[in-house]
């Protein structure tokens, strides 16, 4: 469906001044794409009043406006075009689980906000055979996608998925690296099954076996006397290497106030349960000295 031909470029109020934007629809899909500042000014009734003369270079008049929406319509109509075009025909021809995995981990980061720690891990476990590693020399085996990469996800099957999982087994791994390879590779298949992606038929992931893992061994713990001590040994340096001094009186007292902040680090993550990530990602606006709270975002 084209867009909407009625449709006009309009100004909203920025922190930079006013600014043009651009609203069209398609396929009964709103589409905003911001446009460049406006060479308008407040009119003092909540409205907009045009300016005269030659706007500065950066700034649009109301034509322009209407010329860059005009180009930008036409140009998202070519991208969805083609996206369309491409779904189509995986539709068609049946989606690979490659291109659902893809998809897939798109949808995860740019819809469901995914840490990028999580799709670091997913990442790892769907990288291609031969892949470097991020770090190192070495290589990845990529045996997800050397297994099921090229093949059509609505004609993978549950035994395909169990000799994948022991494949994997038989490397040496924990259990539960298996597990978490037969749990990515079940929440891309729930993925392919929604109505709104490729209507798979099954998920024939769900019915691979899980591995035993072992009990957790009970978790160990610090006393308080014993968080205490440890930040009392921050606090006096002993953390720091003995062969490298300070030696300047202004290097002694940085690092004294590090040392300092060092031990209450120790015991904000003792006695709070933060690990490293969430004790470093920690802002002012986080903690409520009021309340004796910290917020953990």
């Amino acid at each position: 469906m084209p867009p909407n031909p009625s449709a006009r470029p309009f100004i909203r109020q920025r922190s930079t001044g006013p600014f043009w934007y651009g609203k069209w629809s398609r396929n009964g899909q709103p589409v905003v794409r911001a446009l460049g500042r406006a060479w308008a000014q407040a009119d003092g009734t909540g409205g907009w009043r045009l300016k005269r003369g030659r706007p500065p270079d950066g700034t649009l008049t109301e034509p322009q406006a209407a010329e860059r929406m005009l180009a930008l319509v036409r140009e998202h109509d070519a991208e969805q075009s083609v996206l369309e075009r491409d779904a189509e025909e995986r539709r068609r021809r049946g989606v690979t689980f490659r291109e659902l995995a893809t998809e897939y981990l798109r949808w995860l980061e740019e819809i469901k906000g995914a840490k990028p720690s999580t799709l670091r891990d997913h990442r790892l476990l769907l990288a291609e055979p031969g892949a470097a590693y991020r770090r190192g020399a070495g290589t990845s085996r990529g045996r997800v996608m050397a297994a099921l990469g090229d093949r059509p996800a609505g004609e993978i099957t549950t035994h395909e998925i169990e000799d994948l999982l022991h494949s994997i087994s038989t490397t040496g791994v924990a259990p539960r690296t298996v597990n978490k390879v037969r749990q990515l590779v079940c929440a891309i298949f729930n993925y392919g099954m929604r109505p709104s992606t490729y209507a798979l038929a099954a998920n024939p992931a769900k019915h691979a076996d899980r591995r035993a893992e072992p009990q957790r061994a009970v978790l160990a713990f610090y006393s308080p006397e014993q968080v205490e001590a440890l930040a009392g040994s921050f606090a006096a340096g002993s953390h720091r290497d003995p062969s490298r001094p300070a030696l300047t009186e202004s290097e002694i007292g940085a690092r004294t106030r590090e040392d300092g902040q060092d031990a209450e680090l120790i015991r904000v993550a003792a006695y709070a349960g933060l690990r490293r990530g969430e004790l470093v990602a920690l802002h002012w606006r986080d903690v409520d000295f009021a309340g004796r709270k910290l917020v953990v975002r």
